[in-house]
């Protein structure tokens, strides 16, 4: 026979586990496509394959919220400093969910943090934005 604490406790558990479940069912799992992208970008991003990066990156890609939105202007910072390529694999690592049906969103660890995001055009995803701040 369980005490009261016992049946208050199961109780707790399962509500947790219900409220678990419902959570996650309102997540949609990234598309394969979309998860073949952030595969890619991690790689190109560990092994510095500039060119794999930027046919992987929208032309208007925002990097920096005080200057023009522009890839080819992104990766030339990007080479200077390796510190943002271990960031965009890092913030890729803890992982991207859905926004809606033509956006994913990787957080980071929210915040200020770095994050990134993907943007599907023409059937293709594409990284849109790497960014830190505000």
């Amino acid at each position: 026979m369980l005490r009261k604490s016992g049946k208050v406790f199961i109780a707790f558990l399962l509500i947790s586990l219900a409220g678990s479940a419902g959570s996650l069912a309102k997540k949609p799992q990234l598309p394969p496509d979309a998860q073949a992208v952030l595969k890619d970008v991690a790689s190109a991003a560990r092994a510095k394959d500039w060119n794999a990066l930027r046919t992987s990156m929208v032309p208007e890609f925002t990097w920096s919220f005080g200057d023009d939105p522009s890839a080819d202007t992104a990766l030339a910072e990007w080479k200077t400093d390796p510190r943002f390529l271990r960031e965009l694999v890092r913030v890729l690592a803890r992982g991207c969910r859905m926004k809606d049906p033509e956006h994913v969103e990787c957080p980071g660890r929210g915040g200020m943090a770095p994050r990134a995001g993907f943007v599907k055009n023409a059937d293709r995803w594409r990284l849109e934005y790497f960014v830190e701040g505000d």
